[in-house]
């Protein structure tokens, strides 16, 4: 019985690739030789073709769980010779789905790491190996080193889409920042974007900052060459580790930046609504002006120019004169 879920495999003896299509049975055939070197990639896994191929690979039922389960965080654990491992890769949507204000994706790769394999478990089209297939081919001289080596090109793919997540948020923050200190005042579609940019760095959080655990332990539980002697690999998996820990931060920073742009905004909200008030007082108090006037010599009683067109032009003056002295008066404090 054939597993069907399996989409592709490839296999390498002594560094180099074997060539010809590779059946599920070849696959098989080479994981058990000593030399050679084998990847499986299965995508949209039945729960009896997992438990088949982990079965052939000598992997408890125990694993199924953790391949399987939903909503799993990034996270790595040992099942005797192989190690299991789960990460998400990440990327930005250009417009966020209709009645949502998220625009990140993920997409999860699971898997198993051992003596001479690689097993790489996917969901669905979301996560896309073409990117760590071409990873290995260009670093061709690693693949000597056996199956971390392909396990060190896949954290890579996943790490790198991590920055590129927190390169466009960044951008997006930028934008903010442009607006936040224009001239015009910001409205219901700047709050919008910046609840969507809380929620996408809330979610990404979630994703990046396991991914220190994730790979410290992988470089734990690698197997090394007797005598523990370092090997060319050491280096690419600490300059990994270097890369997980400043998305780690750079994500921190960028949460920290989209509070302090949220509550500016308000600050910036009440300093305009303190404007508005000190503006509305002093026109208030010019219009006063006029208004006093034209009512004082609007009683009943005789004023001096009363029924002449001086006394017009008496209250004319004083409503010009005190009105551009109040007006001269707020503007030079900046009430106005």
């Amino acid at each position: 019985m054939t597993t069907t879920c399996i989409v592709s495999g490839r296999a390498w003896r002594d560094g180099h690739p074997v060539a010809g299509e590779l059946t599920e049975d070849d696959l098989h055939r080479l994981h058990r030789e000593t030399d050679a070197l084998v990847w499986v990639d299965v995508r949209d896994p039945s729960p009896a073709d997992l438990r088949r191929l982990l079965h052939r690979v000598g992997l408890p039922d125990g694993a199924i769980e953790d391949v399987t389960a939903p909503y799993e965080r990034p996270k790595v654990a040992r099942y005797g010779d192989h190690v299991f491992f789960q990460a998400y890769a990440t990327w930005m949507a250009d417009h966020p789905a209709a009645g949502e204000y998220v625009r990140l994706r993920t997409g999860r790769v699971s898997g198993f790491v051992g003596p001479g394999l690689l097993v790489t478990i996917r969901e669905g089209d979301a996560f896309d190996m073409a990117p760590v297939v071409r990873g290995w081919e260009e670093n061709a001289d690693l693949i000597v080193e056996g199956a971390a080596a392909l396990l060190y090109g896949l954290l890579d793919v996943v790490v790198d889409s991590h920055f590129d997540t927190v390169q466009r948020l960044d951008d997006d923050l930028e934008d903010l920042e442009d607006v936040l200190f224009a001239e015009r005042r910001t409205g219901h579609d700047f709050a919008r974007r910046t609840y969507g940019i809380r929620k996408d760095l809330v979610r990404l959080r979630r994703v990046v900052l396991p991914m220190r655990d994730v790979v410290d332990g992988l470089m734990r539980h690698r197997s090394r060459p007797e005598g523990n002697r370092f090997t060319a690999l050491d280096a690419w998996f600490d300059d990994l580790y270097d890369h997980v820990l400043r998305a780690a931060e750079w994500t921190e920073s960028l949460r920290d930046m989209v509070s302090t742009i949220f509550e500016t905004n308000l600050s910036l909200q009440d300093a305009r609504l303190n404007t508005v008030m000190k503006k509305l007082a002093g026109w208030g108090a010019i219009i006063a002006v006029p208004t006093a006037v034209t009512g004082w010599f609007g009683q009943n009683i005789p004023f001096p120019g009363f029924g002449r067109h001086g006394g017009l032009a008496v209250s004319v003056a004083l409503i010009v004169v005190a009105t551009a002295a109040l007006y001269a008066l707020f503007r030079s404090r900046d009430w106005l």
